[in-house]
């Protein structure tokens, strides 16, 4: 049994309002986190300390903490066992997960379990700083939330930080069509300090090589792209004389005002993305991409440069990942198209879709795609979107038909969208559109199947209820909500049998269980099931069986 537990008896500061303990199996880790840091100077009191799982989740249990330090790998409960049986305890502890192995799955575990962020030995003093100071900050500004909303809002407009980013958010959104009159007013409003002159737009790009990983795995990217922001800005201070920086699903995008005209150097571009990459080789199978614009003299032509900088980050699609990419000469997407017989591509979309062929509309990507010549034949990268797009906006249109939901080719149009745009290889980019699309197919003919399939649960269960009466096939028909020559070609579709067929089945079965269990007269069965003529009853019942009723009775009565 664990027993181990040391609660910290330190001298806390009156406005101290956050608690926090620490959980490693190293005495010697334990220490130097209670000491690496001023706490009270962070508002924090540390409330203690244990030794392994089972004992941190005691001390939880009795301390109720906000934060949490903990190792991934210690005895009794791991990190992440803690991090899931804490937050039944309480679901707003923070966790900061540390551990001395470079292993992204359990990194991605904790922060899918909710962790805060995660920290490799040895433990840095300016990374622990940094985490502590976005968790409580996180913490007061949601504190402040539920009971000062408004004032929150008018300080957060004020926070420098917050509005710059907005300002670059809003910069992007137009594409970066901005003028120096522009600049200038902003200015007088923003905490900008723009030269004249000078300008440049380059993005870093992550993308995932593990396909799992690619588009769903929003908390664990925001964990990412905010250390990598973290670590490219710190190194941009000394390099540029101001700059903006947004981020747009998988990519940071940094408004550069540069020192010169000729932007940015070799030798500094190299090391920025090689301090990016390395920053990544902590998360495991990600690349970064940093892509160029070219430098432009006025803020009245950053749109040129943004364009250039869009087209590089494409282009990776082509060129491959964790590269350094600029805009390139190539050949218009329309001569492009040219090589490809799309018509004929249309019309096997239209077979697929129709036939529900599940792996040919997934194959219908890889054999335009991943045909090992296509890169004599693309140089484009939009010619390769465009195909995509193609092909998409063509399987939409096929499903669309089966479809009674007005947002169903909306939702697709977004999902595909964003998987084009957010893919770095062929590879990914095949396989996820033609998951996307083969589980629509799926999804829309077993909703159609489902949709057709109540009128004749109706209908059957109508027929359960009303055999023994005079019942047609237009009587079940208009129950059913249908006329009744559709009625019977679905019915027969459906149940496998025609309605006659059905109701005969029901009307013998019933039979044969009231001659075996009961003592009712052959006349009286016979009015039971639905036949007023005894003698046409007994003709039909030996049809169907092959043995008259009385038979029927003394065999297996």
């Amino acid at each position: 049994m664990y027993t181990e537990i040391s609660i910290c008896s330190v001298n806390i500061q009156e406005d101290a309002i956050l608690k926090l303990i620490i959980a490693d199996d190293e005495h010697r880790v334990c220490q130097l986190i209670e000491n690496i840091l001023p706490w009270e100077k962070y508002g924090i009191e540390l409330s203690g300390t244990a030794y392994n799982g089972v004992d941190a989740l005691q001390l939880i249990q009795d301390v109720r903490p906000d934060i949490v330090v903990t190792d991934i790998r210690m005895p009794g409960y791991d990190g992440i066992t803690l991090i899931e049986k804490s937050k039944s305890i309480d679901p707003d502890i923070s966790f900061i997960i540390i551990s001395g192995y470079r292993d992204f799955e359990y990194a991605q575990r904790a922060l899918k379990f909710g962790a805060e962020d995660y920290l490799l030995k040895p433990v840095s003093e300016d990374e622990l700083k940094q985490i502590i100071l976005r968790v409580t900050e996180k913490k007061t500004l949601k504190e402040e939330l539920s009971q000062e909303e408004n004032k929150l809002q008018r300080e957060l407009s004020q926070s420098r930080k917050i509005i710059r980013k907005q300002l670059a958010d809003e910069i992007v959104k137009n594409e970066c069509i901005i003028s120096a009159s522009d600049v200038s007013n902003l200015q007088e409003q923003y905490p900008l300090s723009f030269h004249d002159s000078n300008f440049q737009i380059i993005i870093f790009q992550i993308d995932s090589l593990a396909p799992e990983y690619a588009i769903d795995s929003t908390q664990a990217i925001d964990t990412i792209m905010q250390k990598i922001e973290l670590s490219i800005s710190s190194n941009l201070e000394n390099l540029v004389n101001e700059f903006l920086c947004t981020s747009n699903d998988f990519s940071l995008i940094y408004i550069l005002n540069v020192v010169d005209g000729l932007g940015l150097s070799f030798k500094e571009i190299e090391h920025l993305h090689e301090s990016a990459a390395q920053k990544m080789t902590e998360y495991g199978n990600w690349k970064i991409s940093l892509c160029l614009g070219k430098p432009v003299p006025d803020i009245g032509l950053l749109h040129d440069s943004y364009v250039d900088a869009e087209f590089a980050r494409r282009d990776r699609i082509l060129r491959g990942c964790g590269k350094i990419l600029e805009k390139r000469e190539t050949p218009s997407v329309e001569d492009e198209l040219g090589f490809f017989e799309l018509d004929d591509v249309e019309k096997k979309i239209k077979e697929a879709v129709e036939g529900g062929d599940y792996d040919k509309i997934k194959n219908i990507f890889s054999n335009l795609v991943l045909k090992p010549n296509i890169s004599h034949r693309v140089q484009n990268p939009d010619t390769i979107l465009e195909l995509c797009r193609f092909v998409s906006n063509s399987i939409i249109k096929q499903l669309t038909k089966l479809s009674s939901e007005d947002t169903f080719s909306e939702e697709l149009v977004i999902r595909t969208e964003k998987v084009i745009l957010t893919t770095g290889t062929l590879e990914n980019l095949s396989s996820e559109l033609g998951k996307i699309y083969s589980e629509a197919i799926s999804d829309l003919l077993l909703s159609k199947r489902a949709k057709e399939y109540r009128p004749i649960r109706i209908a059957k269960e109508y027929i359960d209820n009303h055999f023994s009466e005079n019942i047609d096939l237009n009587a079940v028909a208009k129950e059913a909500g249908f006329n009744p020559v559709y009625f019977s070609s679905l019915f027969k579709k459906e149940a496998g049998i025609n309605f006659k067929e059905y109701l005969l089945q029901k009307r013998i079965e019933t039979a044969k269980e009231l001659l075996v269990s009961g003592n009712d007269t052959i006349m009286m069965i016979s009015e039971t099931v639905g036949y007023k003529d005894v003698r046409y009853f007994s003709r039909i019942f030996a049809k169907t069986v092959g043995i008259k009723p009385n038979m029927y009775r003394k065999i297996y009565g």
